[in-house]
């Protein structure tokens, strides 16, 4: 990935952050209104539209930026992925294609490093940016009330073995998908390939 593509990658997973944060702002302060309202202090709508709108026009910024530069980091990369490959491949001898499937290289190329795209855009920024939020929050809750950044954290090792679970079913699964594909595509040329071989024989039966 060039260095363009790491700034991307950056400022998506802040902004995720940030966007994760006015969530978090707006039901505190919704909150903090219902509290207000039930404790009997008065409560200033203007000021609470006008506080409520702002996080919300911030989030929904937030969230446009960070998914735009999330699909610039993804296609830089598959962008440089896809250049050395087909660089590599050059140095390769005739006979290197024809021993292997048929189909599994153009499968390499299309498939699998699209899917790149969607690991770092979609699983890196939003895991790291995840990650930050959970540790803004958990100082945040120690700082307020040790007991409850205490029963946060009491949950991370459930989260985590959840996450670590999650990720390798996925993985299994999608390698199943990979394999599936390339077979298929691998019988889809060859029939193609063979379909000449099929007419000169139908017409030398007719001949």
């Amino acid at each position: 990935m060039t260095a363009h593509g790491v700034r991307h990658l950056i400022v998506s997973a802040l902004f995720f952050v940030v966007y994760a944060l006015c969530g978090t702002a707006i039901m505190l302060t919704v909150l903090l209104l219902i509290d207000r309202y039930i404790s009997g202090e008065s409560v200033s709508l203007v000021s609470a539209t006008w506080m409520l709108g702002g996080l919300l026009v911030l989030k929904t910024i937030s969230n446009a930026i960070a998914d735009m530069s999330k699909h610039f980091a993804g296609f830089d990369l598959v962008e440089r992925i896809r250049e050395k490959i087909i660089l590599k491949l050059k140095k390769f001898s005739l006979g290197f294609y024809t021993n292997e499937r048929l189909g599994e290289i153009s499968t390499i190329i299309h498939k699998d490093v699209d899917n790149m795209e969607m690991v770092v855009g979609h699983l890196w920024t939003r895991m790291s940016a995840d990650f930050i939020v959970a540790l803004i929050l958990g100082i945040g809750l120690f700082c307020v009330d040790w007991r409850m950044g205490l029963a946060m954290v009491a949950f991370l090792p459930v989260a985590l073995f959840s996450l670590y679970r999650g990720i390798r079913s996925g993985m299994k699964a999608q390698q199943e998908t990979q394999d599936g594909l390339a077979d298929m595509v691998s019988l889809f040329v060859e029939y193609v390939k063979g379909i000449p071989g099929l007419l000169y024989t139908s017409l030398s039966g007719l001949a």
